[in-house]
């Protein structure tokens, strides 16, 4: 019976996540994971494994996302569409930090790509 029971209820959290996938898709939603970079300015990056710099707009309901993150932390978010643009912009909802990190956690050729286009002082 309780091996029934633990299969029903894997099945219907198997079920509501495809689901909760399916609705971020259609929204145009998606779910990306990196590192934080502040910079000198006080925005905020979140750094893909690609090396590639996002900027994060807060479009929380409560508008304090961003509030406890360091640079290095390493982040998920859930975030909408991504603007093409060097760096790409786009605007988190949903934020949560799965491991403290340091600047030495972030990769160093990013850092100098945003000091040349003036995110960082020199």
């Amino acid at each position: 019976m309780k091996k029934k029971i633990c299969i029903t209820v894997s099945v219907c959290v198997l079920v509501f996540g495809l689901i909760f996938l399916g609705v971020m898709a259609s929204l145009n939603y998606g779910y990306s994971e990196g590192r934080v970079l502040i910079a000198d300015s006080g925005a905020y990056f979140i750094i893909l494994n690609d090396h590639s710099p996002i900027r994060m707009t807060d479009r929380s309901l409560s508008g304090g996302l961003f509030g406890d993150l360091q640079t290095g932390d390493r982040i998920c978010v859930v975030h909408g569409s991504i603007q093409e643009s060097y760096p790409g912009n786009t605007a988190v909802y949903y934020l949560r930090r799965l491991e403290k990190g340091t600047v030495e956690d972030v990769f160093p050729d990013v850092i100098h790509t945003l000091t040349e286009l003036g995110w960082f002082e020199k």
